[in-house]
């Protein structure tokens, strides 16, 4: 009787043995966490375990039956042992495995770089087939009504707010202001356009120290309010809670994020513990407000009821867009990449490359497309959030500086600081 072959038994094991490694692999492959990793190393080792523990049972057991099963002075037992090269190929297959996927985890993002992809695209329409919008000089910051209707935008050289009908796309009226106009947000009834002027020591002013929030009507388009910022006069940016009650203000020379309360206009000035504090977004229930640092390389994280800093994100940030769910944080950075965060465990879940040093970011209320500006490629590169990679670069015109997606997901407005003018860009898909 031919005794059981220890080959096929130690078979038997492997594909035990693979199973948990090839299940975590495929989680590692889809998740993003870094259960997931950790997951497949401790599954490597389970697995290594398991083909070793049963290749020495199979083999133990196949010698003892067959002493039972033959008779004395029949053929010998096979005589078949796992010999040193055959172990080593195995353990270099199984490490060849780790190393592939652990390759394919790092170097997802970049397998589609900004050029390759636009050019595989189906024809879309760009920048250069809709004639551009011009505006006064130095279009800075951009924000749109929530209707889509309305699209208001700081010039910042020339002192002026520009109000531009996004149907039409013409200029409804320009609004003069005093000092350097930076940010601007809407209220999220749309009734209110916020906007930030840097004073910057400027003696034309009646308090050339202090730091101006302007207020616009946007069924009037007309300026009905101006707060003083008693704490200083460069005012970076501006955001408005998701319940439209405060204005959250970073201020670069106080190191201070201040908050205005929109119905009583009372100030409040909450230290900021690190240097230059620059764009703010909030979670969409509005407990938190996040903050980026423009020279301490974080983002620090406010609550927005106590107003106390909960913690730092330690990524080099400039501007950010915070997904509809609140599950993940999109952040432009001088690396030439844009960093996707967990805004909730303070970490980088990805980096995507993108073809030059980033400006503003927006990102679609279904949260399916994420619009980048690039000034030095005079494009914007629009990201697909479910694949992390890049679907399209589109050709605006001179030095992109932000950009604000329409409500309805087709469309991106893109303020060019070098030409002086906003490019109207349709979205792939859209």
């Amino acid at each position: 009787m031919k005794p059981p072959d220890p080959r096929r038994a130690w078979s038997i094991a492997g594909v035990v043995g693979i199973v948990p490694l090839a299940v975590t692999t495929a989680w590692l492959l889809l998740a993003e966490t870094r259960g997931a990793e950790i997951a497949y190393v401790l599954s490597l080792l389970v697995s290594i375990l398991i083909g070793l523990t049963g290749l020495i049972i199979a083999v133990r057991q196949a010698q003892k039956e067959a002493r039972k099963a033959q008779p004395e002075q029949q053929e010998p037992e096979p005589s078949w042992r796992p010999t040193v090269p055959q172990a080593a190929t195995t353990a270099g297959i199984i490490c060849c495995l780790l190393v592939a996927t652990l390759v394919f985890r790092v170097l997802a993002p970049s397998a589609q770089p900004d050029s390759s992809v636009s050019h595989s695209q189906s024809p879309t329409a760009s920048a250069s087939s809709i004639p551009p919008i011009a505006v006064p000089q130095g279009p800075y910051h951009i924000a749109l009504t929530p209707d889509g209707t309305r699209a208001y935008v700081t010039n910042r050289d020339q002192s002026a707010v520009t109000v531009i009908d996004t149907r039409s796309r013409s200029v409804v009226t320009t609004l003069s202001v005093q000092a350097w106009p930076v940010g601007v947000a809407i209220s999220p009834d749309g009734r209110r356009a916020y906007v930030t002027r840097q004073v910057f020591d400027d003696r034309t002013l009646p308090d050339p120290n202090a730091g101006i929030l302007t207020v616009i009507d946007t069924a009037t388009d007309a300026v009905v309010d101006e707060i003083r910022i008693e704490a200083g006069g460069n005012i970076v940016d501006v955001a408005i809670t998701p319940d439209g009650r405060y204005a959250y203000l970073t201020e670069a020379d106080s190191r201070s994020v201040i908050t205005v309360d929109t119905l009583t206009k009372a100030v409040y000035q909450v230290p900021f513990f690190t240097d230059s504090p620059g764009h703010v977004v909030f979670s969409p229930d509005g407990k938190r407000a996040y903050v980026s640092n423009l020279y301490a390389l974080a983002i620090a994280v406010i609550d927005t009821a106590t107003k106390a800093q909960l913690g730092d994100i330690p990524v080099d940030a400039k501007e950010m867009a915070m997904s509809p769910k609140g599950d993940r944080l999109y952040v432009t950075t001088r690396s030439s990449t844009v960093l996707v965060v967990d805004p909730t465990k303070y970490y980088i879940v990805r980096s995507i490359p993108v073809t030059g040093e980033a400006e503003g970011i927006d990102i679609s209320r279904d949260g399916q497309r994420l619009c980048v500006a690039i000034p030095g490629a005079n494009t914007i590169s629009v990201i697909d959030t479910g694949t992390q990679s890049i679907l399209a670069s589109i050709p605006v015109q001179e030095q992109p500086q932000d950009v604000a997606v329409s409500p309805d997901g087709t469309q991106a407005f893109v303020t060019n600081w070098g030409s002086n003018s906003v490019s109207v860009v349709t979205l792939p898909g859209g």
